[in-house]
């Protein structure tokens, strides 16, 4: 296992536990890293924009249906299912941000919190294992 910050955990894509570890969750063996998320969430922005372009056009083809005193039932129907669409890319969207929040979160308790009191790992005296090695090392 590496030593990443969320070495072992795993993205989901329901419920409030948005990070579980991995024996929990279905990652299929990849930990979860930073820039994985970052690509997702780029991914989900564009659908985003991609999904209000979307309606947008449909709204404004609803208008001219209605102008042109056609039935506008079919469209309308359509653009509810570009609206559902939209809703879960802003949730997934969300999802990721918090994600990378967190992400920032841990990086940077990890960066204050030094693994040792001054901050380097202290090197274990040599001559405590071996006094010879640590004579030799002293004349050095």
């Amino acid at each position: 296992m590496d030593d990443t910050p969320l070495s072992g955990l795993c993205p989901t894509r329901r419920g409030d536990d948005f990070l579980q570890p991995a024996s929990r969750a279905r990652c299929y063996g990849r930990p979860m890293r930073r820039a994985l998320v970052l690509d997702d969430l780029d991914r989900a922005e564009r659908q985003v924009v991609a999904g209000k372009k979307q309606i947008t056009e449909q709204i404004e083809f609803i208008a001219w249906l209605a102008w042109f005193g056609r039935d506008a039932t079919g469209a309308k129907a359509l653009l509810r299912q570009f609206e559902g669409g939209l809703a879960r890319h802003i949730a997934d969207r969300d999802r990721l941000q918090a994600q990378l929040t967190y992400l920032n979160e841990i990086e940077a308790s990890r960066q204050r919190q030094p693994r040792h009191k001054s901050g380097v790992q202290e090197m274990p005296a040599f001559d405590h294992f071996d006094p010879q090695i640590g004579a030799a090392l002293a004349k050095i």
